[in-house]
């Protein structure tokens, strides 16, 4: 009888490779802030700045990290935990993820979940799942120090237009996110206008009653009531 390919996923080596991953993001982010905070005594940030800088960077991601252990769940289902928690842990992509699940299971003519997935598609999907991944890294090994003179040439000497630029690329980037929850009609839909729904109240409460703290959770609290409202269809 064959073995069943989440019991080789599951296994030790699977977990040391994840462990490794996850120890160099996690040297990454402790020399960044590191150098972050020897770099902001540097340009004369406060303590203040720092602490609430810190605070709302806490508070903004728990929505997303929220969304990040829903996908972890039915990740783990799909690939084992070794490689969930890795691929989450250093992309934190569901969406990237599942899509990689699915594109390499269809590339051998399986669905993810059947008694048909076996070892072959699972090795064919962490290939994909790897290959995909490099051209980030590519592009930001060639072109990062390039991006900063770009953003500078883009808006002609007129620093003032900078921060008006650097929003419109986040809008555009959530937007394209977005754009095909309103296009396609269904639950994702639901999940799109209620989470904006609720950030434009949270927001204006804010304004109205003074409470500051409330535009910090804004992100959080929409995406939370946004996937639970989808989840009601």
């Amino acid at each position: 009888m064959e073995q069943n390919y989440l019991e080789v996923a599951n296994t030790s080596p699977f977990w040391i490779i994840a462990i490794i991953m996850i120890a160099v993001v996690i040297t990454q982010s402790i020399i960044f802030m590191k150098k972050a905070f020897k770099t902001s005594k540097d340009i004369g940030v406060t303590d203040e700045q720092i602490k609430t800088t810190i605070r709302a960077s806490i508070i903004t991601s728990i929505g997303p990290s929220f969304a990040i252990l829903i996908g972890l769940v039915a990740l783990i289902s799909l690939i084992g935990s070794p490689m969930a928690y890795m691929r989450l842990g250093v992309i934190g992509a569901v969406m990237f993820e599942t899509l990689c699940v699915d594109a390499g299971a269809e590339a051998v003519g399986v669905v993810p979940n059947t008694p048909e997935f076996d070892l072959y598609a699972f090795s064919n999907v962490m290939w994909v799942m790897s290959v995909a991944s490099i051209g980030w890294l590519l592009i930001t090994a060639f072109f990062t120090p390039k991006l900063e003179s770009l953003r500078v040439k883009l808006v002609g000497g007129k620093d003032y237009l900078l921060p008006i630029l650097s929003t419109g690329a986040v809008l555009g980037a959530f937007g394209y996110q977005v754009s095909k929850f309103i296009v396609n009609l269904g639950p994702g839909t639901v999940a799109v206008l209620v989470s904006g729904f609720v950030m434009v109240i949270i927001n204006k409460i804010s304004d109205k009653t003074g409470i500051k703290w409330l535009k910090e959770w804004a992100l959080s609290f929409s995406m939370i009531v946004g996937m639970f409202s989808a989840t009601l269809l």
